[in-house]
């Protein structure tokens, strides 16, 4: 196989030796195979070289090593079936991908190095070999048209700069990108330097191959287990201590408060990520992976990824199944959910919303109804009210969701309002016993209840006695400060008789439910 070399001239005119002129004389030999040359011409600058292809179609199965930049004007082509080794710049204003369904391999062996030009070049195989950074000035594929054998991107040593332009990898295969111990930098914080791979059906890892601007590696991987993700897109960016700036494209995130309202920036990671798919049915396993650099500052220790909803406003609740497989990454087993993410720490969760809570008399009750778009280890609500907007008592309770990602609907209905005004609010439970409360809702009454509910001695310091004028079949419950069901009974008696002996001291609510009507109290315990 004959190898051309073409060297940097010092001046616009040079003397060709024989043997260099029998080397011209082979290229041109196989490029004239091909009835649509129209023009070929090598343009010979002082101190530089460029190769210049204009109109034509260059073929080759040799190697080919060209010492200056290349540039491909319109409608050129490259049949390229063997190696073309380039030391200086690309720039592809032909107009079309330039390589059609040639599978050959193009080295980038130079320094600081730039794809670029009017139009999007499509490489089979690409390898960085060079020095330095290989900076994308246009879109640019890998892996080619040809589909047996689909080609590779082989990053080798190098940092490949996406600068605001998108790498498409269009061989499915999760062998596609590989590395020695170069890296893509993405880092815009727009969300525009982007990854796009064809992974299509294809089951197993694609690793895509991120570092930040402080050379660490930082590897998203995507591992599709079932369905058609076709098109999957990724982008990330680091952020300073204060997590800012937040993102605006293609998600404005408007805070990254926690459920306090309070600025949750000391618990997360220093970093967005961003993943789209085009495929409407499929599940993967994502693992993000973080710097040494961009850990909170409060400490990684069982950090989660929570994804932003944007027509909600506001952050998702953990997905279920997570795991940290390192000390810098998350693994999401089963996501299904896409878009933009953090990480925080576990027992510092961002945000979730409470959607609507709505209080208003209907006929002779008031009714609570409140709506979440998502809950994460909810235990339960308590709906509690005061005659004052200061002494609150618990009138109720209803189960929550656990965790959930869907919209819930909740309904309770107060059967025996106070007369006149009546203030309501909710209490949401965890399942590990923390607790928030919702805004205070207010409501006017005409009609005071006609059942009752008397408790005494109360205080007390062991037994209370419990009469209500509430017929039939009663459940009795009495719950401490925080909610927490302590006893239960069932009785048909108008009258019963609590032990809270062996209770600590404190407040307690008693609430008497039947299947028409529900009363409360407030009982203290000495």
């Amino acid at each position: 196989m004959e190898q051309l070399n073409i060297n940097r001239y010092e001046n616009d005119c040079c003397e060709w030796n024989t043997h260099q002129a029998s080397k011209m004389k082979k290229f041109f030999l196989v490029v004239l195979l091909f009835t649509t040359i129209i023009n070929i011409s090598f343009l010979l600058k002082a101190k530089a070289q460029m190769v210049t292809c204009n109109n034509a179609l260059i073929s080759s199965t040799s190697a080919i090593t060209i010492n200056g930049d290349v540039l491909l004007n319109t409608n050129a082509g490259i049949n390229n079936n063997g190696t073309i080794d380039l030391k200086g710049e690309w720039e592809n204003n032909s107009g079309n991908n330039c390589f059609g369904l040639s599978h050959g391999l193009v080295k980038l062996t130079g320094t600081n190095q730039m794809i670029g030009g009017t139009s999007p070049t499509l490489f089979n195989s690409l390898l960085l070999q060079g020095t330095g950074t290989v900076k994308l000035n246009q879109h640019a594929l890998c892996g080619g048209g040809y589909l047996n054998p689909a080609g590779v991107f082989n990053l080798g040593n190098q940092l490949l700069d996406l600068n605001s332009h998108t790498l498409t990898v269009t061989n499915p295969d999760g062998n596609a990108l590989t590395t020695s111990t170069g890296f893509i930098l993405s880092e815009k914080t727009d969300n525009s330097s982007k990854v796009t791979w064809q992974i299509n059906n294809t089951i197993g890892a694609h690793v895509v191959l991120f570092g930040n601007n402080l050379g660490e590696y930082i590897p998203l991987t995507f591992n599709l287990t079932n369905g058609n993700a076709a098109d999957v897109t990724f982008s990330t960016y680091a952020t300073n201590p204060a997590n800012q700036p937040l993102p605006t494209s293609p998600d404005s995130v408007t805070n990254i408060n926690n459920s306090a309202a309070v600025d949750n920036s000391a618990n997360m990671v220093d970093r967005f990520w961003h993943i789209e798919k085009s495929g409407i049915n499929c599940n993967a396993n994502i693992t993000f992976t973080y710097g040494n650099s961009e850990v909170p500052a409060n400490g990684n220790f069982s950090i989660v990824a929570q994804n932003w909803n944007p027509i909600l406003k506001t952050w998702n609740p953990p997905l279920l199944i997570q795991s940290n497989p390192t000390i810098t990454s998350v693994l999401i087993t089963n996501m299904q959910a896409f878009g933009t993410y953090a990480l925080t720490k576990l027992n510092n969760p961002l945000p979730i919303a409470l959607l609507r809570y709505d209080t208003k008399p209907i006929g002779n009750i008031v009714r609570n109804s409140w709506i979440t778009s998502s809950e994460t280890e909810n235990d339960y609500f308590t709906i509690e009210r005061s005659s004052d907007a200061q002494h609150f008592m618990a009138i109720g309770r209803l189960e929550g969701a656990g965790t959930s990602y869907t919209s819930k609907q909740y309904i309770f209905d107060d059967l025996n309002p106070l007369a006149g005004t009546n203030y309501y609010r909710l209490k949401q439970t965890d399942i590990n016993g923390t607790y928030t409360y919702s805004d205070v809702r207010k409501v006017y009454f005409e009609i005071a209840s006609s059942f009752q509910i008397e408790v005494f001695p109360n205080p007390t310091t062991d037994f209370v006695t419990v009469s209500s004028n509430m017929k039939g079949t009663n459940d009795i419950a009495l719950y401490d400060g925080n909610g927490r069901i302590l006893k239960v009974m069932n009785t048909t008696t108008t009258i019963s008789k609590i032990d809270m002996s062996n209770l600590p001291s404190g407040n307690y609510y008693l609430q008497i439910k039947n299947e028409d009507n529900i009363q409360s109290a407030k009982i203290t315990k000495l």
